[in-house]
């Protein structure tokens, strides 16, 4: 699939711009690039990809521990009330 000169014409004013001779040429020919670097990408096997790819990635596992004291975690809180975070309201509900 390519893209002539006329069409970038035809584009160009769809896009309302105004193209010099060397301009539509240059145009053309970034946009041919570019559909044949797709193209290219259109004959990679995705599925092979996907299979290769969908286990290689291990997650570790999820195991429960024990937390933080609150009062370790608000010992440098700026602003807490009843052991938690206080923030300034920044949503007004009415």
């Amino acid at each position: 699939m390519s893209i002539s000169k006329d069409e970038v014409v035809k584009i160009a004013k769809l896009s309302r711009l105004e193209l010099k001779e060397d301009e539509v040429e240059f145009f053309s020919a970034q946009i041919n690039n570019i559909l044949e670097f797709v193209n290219k990408l259109n004959e990679v096997k995705a599925e092979l990809l996907e299979e290769e790819y969908s286990g290689s990635t291990p997650l570790r596992e999820d195991e429960p521990e024990a937390s933080l004291e609150v009062e370790k975690v608000l010992l440098n809180a700026p602003a807490k009330r009843l052991n938690m975070f206080e923030v300034p309201k920044i949503v007004d509900a009415n």
